[in-house]
């Protein structure tokens, strides 16, 4: 949905960017505390807090120039 969001906002560039971008974050991510951890909360945490940060970020880019 985000990646979906960009491409309005942003383009196709930014939304290809954010489709790959965030799964070459958030997968890693969710591996390593899902293994550390054990909790799926806590990965489910972590995963809509970059989702999260990510919707800022694009809101913001896109505010600053246009």
């Amino acid at each position: 949905m985000l990646a979906l969001v960009g491409y309005r906002l942003g383009g196709l560039k930014a939304g290809l960017l954010l489709s790959v971008g965030l799964f070459l974050i958030v997968m890693p991510t969710s591996a390593v505390v899902l293994s550390r951890t054990g909790n799926f909360a806590v990965e489910r945490g972590f995963r809509w807090g970059i989702l999260a940060v990510a919707a800022l970020i694009l809101f913001s880019v896109t505010d600053a120039t246009g």
